[in-house]
């Protein structure tokens, strides 16, 4: 109850790739802050895109375990986790993310996390259950029963798509035809194709 952890950014540049993201752990008891900021998973994507990139402040939540104060997951375009609430820097080595680390969002520019989703909006833990965990990103909803699965390699976490009828349709354009009683319509979504009716 008396751990704060706060991510902010300027949404400038620190140089040509990264953007300027701030990550603090602040204990209300004895009004102390850490700043962790350097402790954040800044490393390489794909051609040298980065993973960490919160697309101008649109893809920013963070969550921290009901039991657990240094169990923290930060969503941007992708999804990471820390156990020790980053209070070490992730180990990677260029193009190769900790597994245990990267949970969700991007594998590279044209291909998303087994049954996840990047754009992250919203992680809620299950008010019934400290280790079920509930994501809410540009592709839907998603639901992972134990987000403590510990992941080496190229292992990936186990979430469930919770779409079942549920239709992610965030229009950026819709078009109809120009012909009198042509029914035909069709419109661009954020991420998720162009439906066609």
């Amino acid at each position: 109850n008396n751990v704060v952890y706060s991510i902010t950014t300027t949404e400038e540049k620190i140089n040509e790739k990264y953007e300027d993201i701030r990550f603090h752990k602040i204990n209300i008891n004895n009004g102390s802050s850490e700043d962790r900021s350097a402790n954040m998973p800044v490393f390489p994507f794909y051609d040298d895109e980065e993973w960490f990139y919160t697309q101008g402040a649109y893809n920013m939540t963070l969550a921290v375990k009901p039991d657990d104060e240094n169990f923290v997951l930060l969503g941007l375009t992708n999804l990471f986790r820390s156990r020790d609430g980053f209070a070490t820097k992730p180990d990677s080595t260029d193009k190769d993310v900790d597994a245990d680390v990267f949970i969700g969002g991007y594998i590279n520019p044209s291909d998303t996390y087994p049954n996840n989703h990047p754009d992250h909006h919203v992680l809620a833990f299950d008010p019934t259950d400290p280790n079920k965990m509930w994501n809410g990103n540009d592709g839907g909803i998603y639901l992972i029963i134990d987000i403590r699965q510990t992941l080496t390699g190229n292992q990936t976490l186990s979430w469930i798509d919770k779409n079942q009828g549920y239709n992610v349709t965030q229009f950026y354009t819709a078009s109809i035809a120009n012909v009198a009683d042509d029914t035909r319509i069709m419109g661009g979504t954020q991420d998720n194709g162009t439906p066609y009716f």
